[in-house]
């Protein structure tokens, strides 16, 4: 038995779709919304917010919150705290899938498993992420990953 995932990476909203043993595609609800807002906030004691909750922390003006990932990375010298350091501004993207996978895996999957335990199996910096957005149309990048059924 096999998980198809497909994270949908558009401008302003993140989206996270599966199939298990190819029969159909479903959409995977975060806070129980399949369009997820592409907020991100994080802080270096631990807390990962994505979505709504992270839209209100960013329209509360903390510094840790982040959005318009695409104009951020205009910046190369921008970092952002993340559990116990600062990462490049350009890893807010891989760190998004990650708890957003990590959420998948826990509530819908009912694993106890996270990302990092099935490495081996996913590359989140090769495979998994098609950009959807008008003006990136001729650098759309499509893949997939696999993950099975925990």
């Amino acid at each position: 038995m096999s998980t198809d995932v497909f994270l949908l990476i558009g401008r302003k909203k993140l989206k996270l779709l599966y199939c298990q043993n190819k029969i159909d595609i479903r959409e995977y609800e975060h806070d129980n919304d399949a369009h997820i807002p592409f907020y991100f906030y994080s802080n270096n004691s631990g807390d990962i917010l994505l979505g709504e909750s992270a839209k209100t922390k960013y329209e509360n003006q903390d510094k840790n919150a982040h959005y318009d990932y695409f104009k951020l990375i205009k910046n190369v010298t921008q970092k952002f705290n993340f559990i116990g350091g600062e990462q490049k501004i350009d890893k807010i993207i891989v760190r998004a899938a990650e708890y957003l996978i990590n959420g998948f895996l826990k509530n819908a999957l009912f694993s106890e498993k996270v990302v990092y335990d099935l490495k081996d199996k996913l590359n989140i910096n090769k495979n998994g992420i098609l950009f959807l957005d008008k003006e990136l149309t001729s650098e759309i990048l499509e893949y997939k990953f696999y993950m099975p059924l925990l």
